[in-house]
């Protein structure tokens, strides 16, 4: 049950009225709790992350979350709130340790998640007069109705081939030359049960303007989803100026990144506003073949009432759907957009070098 405030209820075995929480992550998915929020970035950062992010970027707004975590009275080194059962939150509802994972499967079967971030379109998806009425530029009518109606679209060509050969260039350089890529933990990174294991990629996160995003590859890249943010603009609330942005390469060993999901759904209901709302994925991969591997694949079961595998990807001839995900193949140049808080996904094996540049938007 949601109380409208964003926070939700369900009563166990014992008939207990039960509030899940989480503490919020790192924004930067090290394995550490959030204990710092940044007005500039619209980041929420644990210790050793700002210290990192800001070391460049010394004049950023800061602030230290509520609790050190987001949660009043949650200590530092918890992953998730725990109250003593009958107290006084929430007129005495229990709130109890859960891992993300398990937190989404709870929500998910009290509230179709794609229902709950309908809550924030701007636009009625089945309304082709109002997406017309938005004038967009990057997207078109057809990929908006498809992000909004069943949570996920791809745009081939978001590149063209020339610019994803010259960005996978300065990709390959950024990697040869030593830039800081490390290798990040899972998101649902529950102390007594992490899994080192769980992603193979390793990632650097970019920041306009500033090395190594100063690349003029990589610049215009971020120049063009700054152009994709406008557009979502005129579809979603967004609550953020900025976005996220990072870039990943999966070695040709095998390296994957198990299921899991970018955010919480989000109805706009919780005033910090801090879940992720759209993910977009740009892919520079050149001459991509199917025995390279690292295909995307998005679980659509999570979303009952629109089973989007039953209809093909528009603008895209090569994906592939069965009746409970669809596999994405990483061709260079294609944008892959899915909202945030609504899919469940992974990137199967790896069997040829892979980079991918994501933006969050929140």
């Amino acid at each position: 049950e949601d109380d409208g405030g964003g926070n939700r209820y369900g009563v166990d075995d014992d008939g207990v009225t039960v509030e899940y929480s989480a503490v919020p992550d790192c924004d930067k998915n090290c394995g550490n709790s959030a204990t710092v929020w940044c007005d500039d970035c619209a980041f929420m950062l644990c210790g050793d992350c700002d210290t990192l992010v800001h070391e460049s970027l010394p004049d950023h707004l800061r602030q230290p979350m509520e609790g050190g975590g987001g949660v009043s009275g949650v200590d530092d080194d918890d992953d998730y709130a725990e109250y003593t059962e009958g107290g006084d939150q929430e007129g005495g509802a229990a709130v109890v340790q859960m891992p993300e994972s398990d937190v989404l499967k709870w929500l998910d079967r009290t509230s179709d998640p794609l229902e709950v971030c309908s809550r924030l379109f701007k636009v009625t998806p089945s309304s082709a007069s109002s997406l017309d009425a938005c004038n967009l530029h990057t997207l078109d009518t057809t990929l908006a109705h498809s992000l909004l109606a069943r949570g996920w679209a791809v745009k081939d060509r978001f590149l063209s081939p020339t610019h994803t050969a010259t960005a996978h260039s300065a990709a390959t350089r950024l990697l040869e030359a030593g830039a800081t890529f490390t290798l990040p933990l899972s998101r649902d990174h529950n102390a007594d049960t992490r899994d080192h294991s769980a992603r193979g990629d390793l990632t650097t996160f970019l920041h306009p303007g500033v090395p190594p995003a100063d690349d003029v590859a990589i610049a215009q890249i971020m120049d063009k989803f700054g152009e994709l943010k406008a557009d979502l603009d005129k579809l979603i609330a967004l609550n953020s100026e900025e976005a996220e942005y990072q870039l990943a390469y999966y070695p040709s060993t095998g390296a994957g990144y198990k299921r899991h999901r970018d955010a919480l759904p989000d109805d706009g209901s919780d005033p910090r506003g801090f879940q992720r709302r759209v993910t977009a994925i740009l892919y520079l991969n050149t001459d991509w073949v199917e025995n390279h591997g690292g295909k995307l694949r998005l679980f659509t079961d999570n979303n009952t009432t629109h089973p989007s595998s039953t209809t093909p990807t528009p603008s895209s001839t090569t994906t592939t759907t069965t009746t409970a995900c669809v596999d994405v193949e990483p061709l260079g140049g294609r944008l892959l957009l899915f909202l945030s808080g609504v899919l469940d996904h992974e990137v199967l094996p790896a069997h040829h070098p892979r980079f991918a540049l994501t933006a969050w938007y929140s």
